[in-house]
């Protein structure tokens, strides 16, 4: 025997090989065969065959009808799990097709009816019996839904009860502040670490900072450094110089932002620069190792006067010698005071230099022949000169003094006193703040005498104002703090 089995057919009641058929083997003794792919409810004719080299024999021919499919049964819907803000996982188990194959199968879900169809939101997870899992998405958070299993045949589609669960609420991110660093006059670097996003997608980050509130918000200044969660940079910029700050990250989710921890930090002193603005003129002369007045790692220099403030003004006191007023760097606040108290006119270079304020600040003088000098060196970036002649604090004699012709640079102690010249006061840069100010030098009059400023930052100018004015009338006196001293040589 070659070949063996049984056929089958709806049509003929002698169905032979040549119908449907199955093939078990060869030989002789018993086989079993499995005839598939019938139609429901249908009346069939069987019969066995065995075939050898003479030809094929038939067996008795049978007769049976398919049953009537019924609805797939699911036995079992799976209990939500992994449920989040959006998301959550189900699933069923089919444990009979119904006598017709499942041919999709999932779960269906509503917030809104309690018998959710699969005309509502569903998965589709494919065909057959068994465990099946289902990923539900999108959901709404802080919600109730109503859930069940479906499967679907040539019969129609079953379902299994109904379940319920409720998404998650959100809260806000989970953040934590960077330590600010790289700290410079006018930025600094920072950032944060978000380790959750409470549920619902960060979808702005970054820090934020004001030099106005301890408590900076998204309203203030910020960096906007992407989404998500995870650790980020960010960049402050455009910062004020020696001021202080305060900073914190924030995120931000669809429950609102979060702050981590607040830091406070101080941006450094910008480096001055001639040329620069700076309390209330232009910086004109920084001054270099040498000089008198340098002090290592501090910043002094000389500040002149945003433009002219007179065209024409003599410098006065003429056939009076003033006597110790010095041409040196440091030296017209002391060469001021001393014209100022010798001379009687409210109209002289001298005087109109210290009655000049700008900035918040009154200590403003005639500048030294060399700091005049230094101020016609950088003239062009200074700006605001006038071609002609410049006065200086520093005297030639007692009918003339020191000046400068800004057109040629030339120094001259030979123009008369009664000559009318453009006048351009300046200020001594004693550090970078206004506590660094000196007093006033008309305030350094005081009882026919000059009054040392000993308290203020920068003793060193109280050194050289006693310099200056060791040349004074032995009924001179000084002021002391509260002291009036009579002067002696």
């Amino acid at each position: 025997v070659t070949g063996r089995g049984v056929c089958w057919s709806s049509l003929t009641q002698t169905p032979t090989i040549t119908d449907s058929k199955t093939v078990d083997g060869k030989g002789i003794g018993t086989f079993t065969s499995t005839l598939t792919n019938l139609t429901p409810n249908t009346r069939y004719y069987v019969r066995s065959y065995a075939t050898n080299s003479i030809g094929t024999a038939y067996g008795e021919a049978k007769t049976f009808i398919t049953s009537v499919p019924v609805l797939p049964v699911l036995s079992s819907v799976l209990t939500p799990s992994s449920i989040t803000l959006t998301s959550a996982i189900s699933g069923g188990i089919i444990s009979s097709d119904g006598g017709s194959p499942v041919t999709l199968r999932g779960v269906c879900w509503s917030n809104t009816t309690t018998s959710p169809t699969i005309a509502n939101s569903r998965t589709m997870d494919g065909g057959g019996i068994g465990t099946f899992s289902s990923s539900i998405t999108p959901l709404v958070a802080n919600t109730t839904y109503y859930l069940r299993a479906y499967a679907t045949n040539s019969v129609g589609t079953v379902y299994s009860s109904v379940i319920t669960f409720r998404t998650i609420s959100a809260s806000l991110a989970s953040i934590l502040s960077v330590t600010p660093s790289q700290i410079t006059a006018n930025s600094a670097t920072s950032g944060g670490s978000i380790s959750s996003d409470g549920g619902s997608p960060v979808t702005s980050r970054g820090v934020c900072w004001s030099n106005t509130t301890s408590l900076p918000t998204i309203f203030n200044s910020q960096t906007s450094n992407g989404s998500g969660t995870g650790s980020f940079s960010s960049a402050l910029t455009n910062l004020t110089a020696n001021t202080t700050y305060y900073l914190r990250a924030y995120a931000t989710n669809s429950i609102g932002t979060a702050y981590g921890t607040v830091y406070s930090f101080t941006t450094s002193a910008s480096a001055l620069t001639i040329g620069q603005v700076y309390s209330g003129g232009v910086i004109a002369y920084i001054y270099q190792p040498g000089d008198a007045g340098y002090v290592a790692g501090q910043t002094h220099g000389i500040i002149a006067a945003n433009g002219n403030i007179s065209s024409s003004s003599a410098w006065g006191c003429s056939g009076t010698l003033v006597s110790s007023t010095s041409i040196a760097l440091g030296a017209g606040a002391a060469n001021t005071a001393l014209i100022v108290s010798r001379c009687a006119s409210n109209i002289t270079a001298a005087y109109i230099s210290a009655d000049y304020s700008s900035g918040g600040y009154t200590d403003w003088y005639l500048p030294s022949r060399d700091e005049l000098y230094k101020m016609y060196l950088n003239r062009v970036v200074i700006k605001n000169f006038s071609s002609g002649y410049y006065w200086s604090s520093s005297e030639g004699s007692s009918t003339s003094a020191w000046s400068i012709d800004f057109n040629s640079g030339l120094q001259t102690s030979s123009n008369a006193k009664t000559n009318t010249f453009y006048v351009r006061p300046d200020i001594q840069i004693n550090g970078h703040t206004a506590s660094d100010k000196l007093v006033n030098v008309k305030s350094l009059i005081f009882n026919g005498g000059i009054m040392l400023p000993l308290t203020r930052t920068g003793a060193p100018i109280a050194s050289r104002l006693f310099n200056m004015i060791i040349g004074l009338s032995l009924n001179r006196k000084f002021l002391i703090g509260n002291l009036i001293l009579p002067f002696s040589m």
